[in-house]
């Protein structure tokens, strides 16, 4: 199978060939890339200061996933 997109007339359009010969035009639709909000800058900035001054919780005891992690 070949996947291919391409930009035409303001349109972003997915195209894909299978070997069978059968070819699929799926129009896709561009958004913005993911933005990070003020208040979640703010946050992390705040949880970063606090971890710099030592200011943290205790760790956390992950043994009993040790079968999965």
């Amino acid at each position: 199978m070949l996947r291919l997109a391409f930009f035409y007339k303001q349109s972003y359009i997915l195209i894909e060939e299978f070997g069978d010969g059968r070819i699929l035009l799926e129009p896709r639709e561009l958004t913005k890339p993911f933005q990070v909000s003020e208040n979640t800058l703010k946050m992390m900035d705040s949880s970063m200061e606090n971890f710099n001054k030592g200011l943290v919780s205790e760790p956390i005891d992950l043994s009993a996933y040790e079968d999965i992690i």
